[in-house]
């Protein structure tokens, strides 16, 4: 959270090499021969901020929500890197492009407040939650 933008960061801790487009459903990363596929972050990162787009209807716009992926880890592009795709720290200057600011102390105030109300307790039950959920979302 800043005046400049709510950034909402999905990180990858991948290795080998990694092949995705911004619209390809599934991205690819191949370990020596080996090829798993797993869910574009850019599409996954896109729910999450949907999600505080809901929750923050009354508060702020949605232009104001920054999607960021980090792949950190020794992934290796393949593929052209996709607008929003970083490696490792190189997202920090990303970030500080951003130099208007858009919303003000009070709304980041009230956009805090709201996040630790609404945010689940950590814990093994929530994670287990999440899991189970995105399992379910795998199924035909």
């Amino acid at each position: 959270m800043s005046p400049y933008g709510l950034f909402v960061i999905e990180t990858k801790n991948y290795k080998g090499w990694i092949f995705g487009s911004e619209r390809q459903k599934q991205w690819t990363q191949t370990i020596y021969r080996q090829k798993h596929k797993f869910q574009n972050p850019i599409h996954q990162n896109y729910k999450h901020i949907k999600t505080l787009e809901s929750l923050f209807a009354d508060l702020v716009p949605p232009n104001v929500f920054i999607s960021i992926v980090v792949f950190v880890g020794s992934a290796e592009f393949k593929s052209k890197l996709p607008k929003g795709v970083f490696l490792d720290r190189d997202w920090i200057e990303y970030i500080k492009t951003f130099q208007s600011e858009v919303i003000s102390p009070d709304q980041l105030m009230m956009i805090h407040q709201r996040l630790e109300i609404a945010s689940l307790e950590k814990s093994w039950k929530t994670n287990r939650e999440h899991v189970k959920n995105l399992r379910q979302r795998k199924q035909p």
